[in-house]
């Protein structure tokens, strides 16, 4: 009976909680029944909850404008966080892309270019630590499209760390765009932000790069 109850709360969320969270006034003959459900199942109580702040208030109206379309295809999200700000890009294959896009509410903000209609928009949203609201950001991996928006933002928002969880390329397949330098001894500019690699080492799994930003008299 636990396990049928535990089963119905998981298609409750995955089908828009319908089943044990009415969706009209309840009949005052049901209303003890109602009652009686949320007492042996106290996890209902917390669904219905967060449904109740959820549901119809957050919009996705500046992810779905035409003027940004392209900015919201890919594969899957991928993890910046400002602050000891990590970008955790496990960003996808190029090749077969789909749209993933952020809430209104929460989204980061990128200052606004100078006559250039929804350039405050950037595919990404604020996420909250358990000790600090807006601690972190999940963005999408970088493409071609939005690259420069990325690094608009990394500056902004003084992201000090970059995680990438994925290889740029697996074999012959594109998971992610190269977003820095190929070397040391080559810098690249997106949107007015130089950025060059100061040191790289290699490690058995992962690498690590230390870069560095500029934007006219300014340094990062």
């Amino acid at each position: 009976m636990l396990d049928s109850k535990v089963k119905r709360v998981q298609n409750t969320k995955e089908n828009g909680v319908k089943s044990t969270i009415p969706d009209k006034p309840i009949d005052l003959n049901n209303y003890t029944k109602l009652c009686d459900l949320r007492r042996k199942f106290p996890v209902l109580y917390k669904v219905e909850f967060q449904t109740a702040c959820k549901v119809e208030t957050h919009s996705c109206r500046h992810a779905l404008k035409s003027a940004n379309k392209e900015k919201t295809k890919i594969k899957s999200a991928f993890h910046v966080s400002k602050d000891d700000s990590f970008i955790n890009s496990a960003c996808p294959s190029l090749q077969t892309l789909y749209c993933a896009v952020f809430d209104d509410y929460n989204r980061v903000v990128l200052e606004p270019l100078e006559d250039t209609p929804d350039s405050d928009y950037v595919n990404a949203s604020y996420v909250d630590s358990l000790l600090k609201p807006n601690a972190y950001i999940v963005t999408q991996g970088p493409t071609e499209n939005t690259v420069t928006d990325f690094w608009r933002m990394v500056w902004q928002e003084k992201a000090s760390c970059i995680v990438m969880l994925t290889k740029t390329f697996d074999f012959i397949k594109v998971m992610c765009m190269q977003y820095w330098p190929a070397s040391k001894e080559k810098n690249e500019t997106h949107g007015g932000i130089s950025i060059s690699v100061l040191k790289e080492e290699e490690l058995a799994n992962f690498h690590i790069r230390t870069f560095l930003l500029a934007k006219k008299e300014e340094t990062s």
